[in-house]
């Protein structure tokens, strides 16, 4: 199998949902709070030009394979979650009712995620990170992470 790399910003937006599905095998919080969580964090992620990303994709079918995506500031990317006041109120009502420990656990992630990062200047945090299950044992991941780190290196990024 043939796959090839490219950086975030050459990806056709009407694809972020496939990415989406590819996140949702991560056993993650994002995850865990569901596929509309999921999808919206990477639509902002797509759209914020300090997001450093890359992706895979299979040269013969075209379809997404992974992804690898850092950020110099990684709880920007998280709190934008709420920028749609009526949505996220919506979602954190069916979390609490559908999976009410999942809610907990998202309001301890908030308290105790401030300060995990020491924001430096010069780093960035690879926030998300994942392979198509069906691809896995194959060195994707291996190339996508090396792909992440010369993108940022390239940016100046440590």
């Amino acid at each position: 199998m043939n796959y090839s790399l490219y950086n975030l910003t050459q990806l056709d937006p009407s694809l972020l949902p496939r990415l989406a599905q590819i996140h949702m095998g991560d056993r993650g919080l994002l995850s865990r709070l569901g596929y509309p969580f999921v999808l919206r964090y990477f639509e902002i992620a797509y759209k914020d030009p300090r997001v450093i990303g890359v992706y895979a994709q299979d040269d013969d079918t075209g379809e997404l394979i992974g992804y690898g995506i850092a950020s110099p500031e990684p709880a920007s990317l998280t709190s934008r979650l709420t920028d749609d006041k009526k949505w996220f109120v919506r979602q954190i009502i069916k979390l609490f009712f559908t999976r009410p420990h999942v809610f907990v656990q998202l309001i301890i992630s908030s308290i105790t995620i401030k300060g995990q990062m020491n924001n430096e200047a010069d780093a960035v945090e690879c926030v998300y990170f994942s392979v198509d299950p069906k691809y896995r044992g194959r060195k994707i991941g291996r190339a996508l992470q090396k792909a992440l780190m010369d993108g940022s290196r390239s940016l100046g990024y440590k």
